[in-house]
């Protein structure tokens, strides 16, 4: 049903070697659809000559896509995202009476539907694991339609079926306006989540007699370093960077 690591390796010579291979400097991480755009088709009742959603259409698993002149049913609603839980998908505000000024990223949205104890989420396992001595953050546009109750809403890292964080209405939504929800999170030596993949969930997690919706747009993940390695670590690759230039030295 539609309710309206970088990674970097430091120390490169000039010979080839590199030191401290696979400490992270941080930066951007990459995400699969971030911003929701990527759903495409070309059934005229859905979508524009340029295989765009047409506005005030949605695209819903076909368990849950129950209002055909409106609602796309497709295995896929979401590409790169898994939804479960509940109606959830792809849908696009713009040009409706539902957002104020579009999305905030592109003319589509994520949204995940809550009605009593069904609770819809949007989720995806990244490409990267969690390291020791980096701080994440989780930046999330979140709003929900306008003529809606107001939705409530869980933004959450895993780390495979471990929750590392999570944090719920951390900004308050004005309905038919984007805020920014953020959640950062560093992780220990003695963590379970070291080494396991990044997954990002995005739920509704109201409760209400009535339902909802929560709209997600402009994914973003980063990491930042927490730590620096320790002295006798740098000393070491100092000695070994020192070594290589007495050997390129000798051969010139």
């Amino acid at each position: 049903m539609f309710l309206f690591t970088n990674s970097s390796k430091l120390l490169s010579t000039a010979f080839g070697i590199t030191f401290l291979a696979g400490i992270s400097l941080g930066g951007d991480i990459a995400i699969l659809n971030p911003s929701f755009e990527g759903l495409t088709g070309t059934a005229t009742a859905h979508f524009d000559s340029s295989g765009h959603l047409l506005p005030g259409h949605a695209a819903l698993l076909p368990s849950v896509a129950t209002v055909p002149s409106i609602e796309y049913a497709t295995t896929t609603p979401v590409p790169g995202w898994v939804t479960s839980g509940g109606a959830a998908g792809t849908a696009n505000y713009t040009g409706t009476q539902y957002v104020v000024n579009g999305t905030t990223d592109g003319q589509n949205v994520g949204f995940a539907n809550g009605f009593r104890n069904l609770h819809g989420s949007l989720s995806q396992s990244l490409g990267e694991n969690y390291q020791v001595g980096l701080t994440y953050q989780l930046k999330v546009d979140v709003s929900s339609p306008i003529g809606l109750p107001v939705a409530d809403y869980t933004i959450s890292l895993y780390a495979g079926n471990l929750l590392v964080a999570s944090g719920s209405d951390s900004v308050s939504i004005t309905p038919g306006v984007f805020s920014t929800a953020t959640l950062s999170t560093s992780i220990d030596g003695n963590s379970a989540a070291v080494g396991q993949p990044i997954t990002i969930v995005l739920s509704n997690s109201g409760n209400p007699p009535v339902g909802n919706q929560v709209l997600f747009d402009n994914v973003k993940l980063s990491s930042s370093v927490t730590t620096v390695p320790e002295p006798s670590t740098w000393m070491l690759a100092a000695v070994g960077l020192l070594g290589l230039v007495m050997v390129g030295h000798r051969n010139r």
